[in-house]
């Protein structure tokens, strides 16, 4: 803490899931699903007073994703798709204290 200014970031590295089906009903959907994010949460708060602190931070977001599906023992479809994509947004928060035993 720097004169009631803390800084921090926050780092999700990787998260995802994959899943794969291979029975035919299933396939129809999804053979395979995979989705991998990385994300990076720089953020810096200020506290104002004892009762009340502001904070703010900007994400960055990496997302990577496929999607495969086969039915052609059942029905004619079929897909394949993938893709990826560097998206940013920003989070606001305040934090407030009224009494000893209570955050808001």
């Amino acid at each position: 803490e720097i004169e009631g200014w803390r800084f921090g970031i926050s780092t999700v590295v990787p998260a995802g899931l994959t899943r794969r089906w291979d029975t035919p009903i299933q396939k129809i959907y999804a053979e395979e699903f995979s989705l991998e994010n990385v994300e990076i949460n720089p953020v810096v708060s200020y506290k104002i007073s004892d009762y009340m602190s502001v904070g703010a931070g900007v994400r960055l977001l990496y997302s990577q994703g496929k999607v495969y599906s086969d039915g052609t023992s059942i029905v004619p479809l079929k897909r394949e798709m993938e893709g990826d994509a560097i998206e940013t947004g920003f989070n606001l928060a305040v934090a407030i204290k009224p009494v000893a035993d209570i955050d808001i």
